[in-house]
């Protein structure tokens, strides 16, 4: 391991050490003895809207933690908010044609997001501290996803043949953990992350022969701790790299994953003793 690598990791290691101990502490807190605290939980579902095709949602939560996943079964969406005091969340939908666009803004929660499979996705999530999990699976059909987090983490699965076009992530400060496990993907898709401080963590990549996957990564200040497994390698410099699986160029769908850290550092395709990022901060 050269120099630049280790100096990327150790800065992961301090930076997601400090973002985890931020966002995380009023969990480890709640391992000590005390009175249970009431909590406030507000729900919101729809099931069906006449002649919608697509749903565009817009999220701002403003400090808090989320968890999205996608179900079989037949909805448009259903939010569970829950916070230790009195909470309005604001949650609204316009159809125009054949789009629902739904808004939802919350001051101080913790949301758990689940969608349905009969519908097609795009969204913008915006958070200013906290973050969450995003899990995609065979239900998801996404076209666009954008997050957005000043400060806190995000943990993103790739799972069981999902579809998606786009998925954008854009972290301030903090950190990103990769997990793509799936023997087959419906449609070419593209992975974008960047941290402007902070890491990546990309947990050892699984994909079937026929999903072509290619990986790129950058770091501005910091380094690139590198495990290529069965990926070709193309580049690799202490802050520059990209692998390749063998049939990439003849698959018939390609993942293609982009990674870029101003100030910090990318585990790339190796083991990390890392769980993620919680989705639920509890820090209202």
């Amino acid at each position: 391991m050269n120099a630049n690598s280790v100096v990327g990791t150790l800065i992961i290691a301090i930076l997601l050490g400090g973002v985890i101990s931020m966002v995380a502490y009023p969990i480890f807190v709640e391992f000590k003895p005390k009175p249970v605290e009431k909590k406030f939980v507000k729900e919101f579902s729809l099931s069906e809207v006449a002649n919608v095709r697509k749903v565009n949602l817009n999220f701002l939560v403003k400090n808090g933690g989320f968890n999205l996943n996608f179900t079989a079964k037949p909805l448009i969406y259903k939010f569970k908010f829950t916070s230790k005091k009195p909470l309005s969340p604001i949650v609204n939908h316009t159809k125009i044609g054949d789009i629902l666009n739904v808004y939802v803004f919350v001051n101080s929660s913790d949301v758990d997001i689940i969608l349905g499979s009969k519908y097609v996705y795009s969204g913008n999530f915006t958070v200013f501290l906290g973050g969450g999990k995003i899990t995609f699976s065979r239900y998801a059909n996404v076209e666009n996803f954008d997050f957005t987090v000043n400060i806190g983490g995000l943990t993103v699965n790739i799972f069981d043949n999902p579809s998606f076009n786009n998925l954008n992530i854009k972290i301030l400060s903090g950190g990103v953990m990769l997990n793509v496990k799936t023997p087959a993907l419906q449609k070419n898709s593209t992975v974008n992350v960047e941290v402007g401080n902070g890491g990546i963590i990309v947990q050892p990549v699984t994909v079937s022969n026929i999903v072509g996957c290619k990986i790129k990564g950058y770091v501005g200040v910091g380094g690139i701790t590198l495990e290529p497994l069965y990926f070709a390698v193309v580049k690799k410099t202490g802050t520059e790299c990209e692998i390749k699986t063998k049939n990439y160029e003849e698959a018939k769908t390609k993942l293609d994953i982009g990674l870029s850290v101003g100030v910090g550092g990318i585990i790339l395709n190796k083991q990390f003793p890392f769980k993620g990022f919680s989705p639920t901060f509890k820090l209202t």
